[in-house]
């Protein structure tokens, strides 16, 4: 067996003050809110400073499930937003008083520019793909825009 040298105690005790420095890093670097970066700077900023979560809300669930069903129907498509020329079909929704809620209107399109009532990701490379969107998921819309 072998007996742990002075020499070996230092070598292993050095190794560890690496380590344990690497680990503070992420601490020392998130003193504050404006040392965040990116979304994995924020999330660990909130763990390290005890913020608590706030579970998403009806509307913030449903809007992701309307990106997603959006990723679906444009199949990889993206909006290129440096292309003056390229149309970017969206979804136009109109209020219903009969129904109380917000019923499909029509499809329009913009070239450069997004507005507040649409986001990029709600974006597609055809009328008919906005259409689709804006008739077959008006639950999903309707929990968005009034909740």
């Amino acid at each position: 067996m072998e007996h742990l040298t002075l020499e070996k105690a230092k070598s292993i005790r050095e190794q560890m003050d690496i380590l344990i420095n690497e680990l503070e890093a992420p601490v020392k670097k998130l003193s504050t809110y404006s040392d965040m970066k990116n979304h994995s700077d924020a999330l660990l900023f909130i763990k390290l400073k005890g913020i608590a979560q706030k579970d998403k809300t009806e509307r913030e669930k449903a809007m992701d499930k309307l990106i997603d069903i959006a990723d679906a129907i444009n199949e990889g498509w993206t909006p290129d937003w440096s292309n003056g020329n390229q149309k970017k079909w969206r979804c136009w929704f109109e209020w219903d008083k009969k129904t109380s809620a917000f019923v499909f209107y029509a499809t329009v399109y913009g070239w450069t520019c997004t507005n507040a009532n649409v986001g990029s990701r709600l974006c597609f490379e055809s009328s008919d793909k906005a259409e689709f969107f804006g008739e077959n998921f008006m639950d999903l819309h309707n929990i968005v825009l009034t909740k």
